[in-house]
């Protein structure tokens, strides 16, 4: 709302401008004897004013269409970026079917990554919460995690509980021994969830040594919800970051590769304590943080949300 009255607010003033502008032509003219507009009128007056809000709207259009190719430029140049971020690229990738969830709606998907390039670990961690929509019982949550290394399950640190009950959850692996880029995985609930049953689950990662294929300058870090077949209420998505970013934007890439620039303004808080629950904390000896970032989104597309950021 307050980009479109800054962008009213602006032609207001280019409006006036030129009238102002034309006034003073029209008043040098007449006082140099040039010509004479004493006849000119009523009607001359409707014509000049006419004759300014054609040009106004034109400068309204050549603006959008400036304005435009910007912004595809930029997506062009972002988009181009993720063909060297493995992760993203396969996150955003149209999913097997047989990763689809059909079973659940979801509430809230919170997720929030925490990066600290000193240590080159990669560790995040997650909240799901819903309910299952389905006639039978749900017996696991599908997930599946893309990264920019080659890594066993073996080599993954990944802890799940449930967070009505604070009992700990079951993580099965679909490729236990082999190194992927793709970790497909059920999160197993204690016992199946019944129709109309709800659930929140919490569970925390950690990639040893993902850090070092990234750029420790520039990067962006992604979340795809192209997985879920039904609606979805809410995201949170977050980064916290042991450098205060310069210039952070959000943008979606879809299932085709295509993306768009998205108008959602991202909070930026200078921070060094990582809010996290207690069971998680032990993995975070010696992280430094000095900001996080963070979106909300209200009924997410089921696409991937991307968050780019540069020191």
């Amino acid at each position: 709302m307050d980009k479109k009255i800054r962008s009213i607010s602006k032609y207001v003033k280019y409006g006036i401008a030129l009238l102002g502008a034309v006034f003073a032509v029209v008043q040098f003219l007449d006082f140099w004897g040039v010509y004479d507009f004493s006849g000119i009128g009523i009607k001359g007056l409707i014509i000049l004013l006419g004759v300014s809000v054609l040009l106004i709207i034109v400068k309204v259009i050549l603006d959008k269409i400036n304005e435009a190719n910007d912004d595809q430029l930029r997506i062009d140049e972002l988009n181009s970026k993720i063909t060297n971020r493995i992760g993203v690229l396969k996150s955003s990738e149209k999913p097997d079917k047989e990763l689809m969830d059909s079973f659940h709606k979801i509430s809230l998907i919170e997720r929030v990554d925490i990066l600290d390039y000193s240590t080159n670990d990669y560790l995040s961690y997650r909240i799901i919460n819903g309910v299952n929509i389905s006639k039978r019982n749900s017996p696991y949550l599908k997930y599946k995690e893309s990264t920019d290394s080659k890594t066993s399950s073996e080599q993954l640190v990944i802890r799940a509980y449930d967070l009505k009950t604070g009992k700990e959850l079951k993580i099965d692996f679909e490729e236990k021994i082999q190194k992927v880029y793709v970790h497909k995985f059920k999160i197993m609930f204690t016992t199946p969830i019944h129709k109309n049953e709800e659930f929140s689950i919490i569970y925390f990662m950690k990639i040893p040594n993902e850090l070092s294929q990234l750029s420790d300058n520039e990067e962006m870090m992604s979340i795809s919800l192209n997985r879920f077949e039904n609606k979805i209420d809410k995201l949170k998505f977050g980064i916290y970051l042991n450098f205060i970013p310069s210039i952070v934007e959000t943008f979606m890439r879809n299932e085709d590769g295509s993306a768009g620039l998205l108008d959602i303004k991202p909070d930026i808080l200078e921070i060094n304590e990582i809010d996290i629950d207690g069971r998680f904390r032990q993995y975070l000896d010696n992280i430094k943080i000095m900001s996080k970032i963070s979106i909300e989104v209200d009924t997410p597309k089921k696409q991937t949300y991307v968050l780019h950021y540069r020191k």
